[in-house]
């Protein structure tokens, strides 16, 4: 197998993970207008395809803001919130560069010469980081005296969202 076959095969399998990812993160259960999440509510294909249209803007648009957006967009057409698919985009884009961080390491702990040393430091600095924000933000759910301000429910809802995508 050639390195062109290889390319496309890892190019297919990325491609499937993101979609997948999208297919749970955006589905989770917490749109409120729907008897099932919407995950349960479209098929997989739907998310593949919405994924692929998204990878396309993201390559022709200035930024990945647009391939984003139209996922948003897509998912929201089937009738679910606009915010609730929001959070799911945002907690795919949070995964999927956990993920990439897990994977940076894991890749090092097979092979040390692959990244310099100062380059592995850091990035087990933003993981451990990064892990510590996820807990923190997970566990915020719990705080009842959040309900007492309206304007931070945007913060209880992401909460309640990671905390339903990572750890239930």
């Amino acid at each position: 197998m050639g390195d062109a076959e290889t390319g496309q095969i890892r190019c297919a399998g990325s491609s499937d993970s993101g979609a997948i990812r999208q297919h749970h993160n955006i589905g989770l259960p917490l749109a409120t207008n729907h008897a099932q999440p919407a995950f349960l509510a479209n098929p997989f294909l739907f998310y593949w395809c919405s994924y692929f249209k998204a990878m396309f803007f993201n390559q022709g648009l200035p930024t990945s803001i647009g391939g984003d957006a139209l996922r948003v967009l897509d998912v929201a057409n089937q009738g679910f919130r606009k915010r609730d698919v929001l959070y799911g985009v945002i907690l795919d884009r949070v995964s999927g560069l956990a993920a990439l961080m897990l994977l940076n390491l894991l890749a090092y702990i097979f092979n040390p010469e692959l990244l310099p040393l100062q380059v592995y430091h850091v990035t087990l600095v933003l993981v451990i980081i990064g892990t510590v924000a996820v807990m923190f933000i997970a566990s915020l759910k719990y705080l009842r005296w959040l309900d007492n301000y309206p304007r931070l429910a945007i913060i209880k809802a992401i909460s309640a969202r990671l905390h339903q995508a990572f750890f239930v």
